[in-house]
């Protein structure tokens, strides 16, 4: 009978075939392991969702490490606080709206935005509250604004950093009014919700963001409708009477 002789060569090669394919498929496990990873918790202070080519699409951050404001690619108002939340931006990386809250005490704020293109939001979810003293104020519900769309946000800030450069006090704030009512920024078109004082309803603006029309419940249950003049005094009230 003859007996098979293994060499130090045969054993080398049997050693690769059966290494290789197990050293492939602990490759692939570490992979999987390096592209999907499971924690029960978790404590980090901010982070990216980015795109495949590391656009970031999401910031979940803390307030110190929360996302700069990015539009059409630039850093605006650099070095602001903000509070802590959610900042989305869209495929070209621009902002595009978010969640954040924040509070100390009884002063506590929190809102959802979307912002228009190349703008700031037009659609806001908010809630504030105060306390001076005894008394205790709060702000709820949700607001509608115009913006321009022929000026982006970064030539508003540029026309207000030209303005607040005029060294003469009177005509930089003349200036700066001129901005506000040729609608550089904006206005509020639309409020529902609870008021400071208690009072629940509706406020209608135009589109220099004058209030017109107040729809109301105050503290006391008491509902009313009010009409306001271009100079935003009231013209005509209708009771429930």
């Amino acid at each position: 009978m003859h007996v098979a002789r293994f060499t130090p060569l045969h054993l080398y090669a049997a050693f690769l075939t059966l290494a290789l394919p197990a050293a492939l498929m602990l490759g692939m496990f570490a992979m999987q392991d390096e592209q999907r990873r499971r924690f029960t918790e978790i404590d980090v202070e901010r982070i990216n969702i980015v795109d495949a080519d590391g656009t970031v699409r999401l910031v979940i951050a803390n307030q110190a490490r929360q996302a700069d404001t990015r539009i059409d690619g630039e850093v605006i108002l650099e070095g602001r606080t903000r509070p802590p939340g959610m900042v989305f931006f869209d495929e070209k990386g621009d902002e595009m709206g978010g969640l954040v809250f924040s509070g100390a005490d009884a002063a506590r704020s929190g809102g959802m935005f979307f912002d228009q293109y190349r703008q700031d939001q037009v659609l806001g979810f908010m809630y504030n509250q105060s306390q001076r003293g005894d008394e205790f104020r709060s702000q709820a519900g949700l607001s509608v604004w115009d913006r321009p769309l022929d000026v982006s946000i970064v030539q508003a800030i540029g026309l207000v950093e030209e303005a607040q450069a005029i060294e003469d006090e009177a005509a930089r704030r003349q200036a700066l009014q001129k901005l506000e009512d040729d609608g550089v920024f904006g206005h509020q078109r639309l409020f529902i919700g609870r008021q400071p004082d208690g009072s629940v309803g509706v406020r209608l603006h135009a589109a220099d963001g004058s209030p017109r029309l107040r729809l109301a419940v105050d503290v006391n249950g008491e509902a009313r409708i009010e009409f306001l003049n271009a100079d935003g005094e009231v013209a005509r009230t209708i009771g429930a009477d």
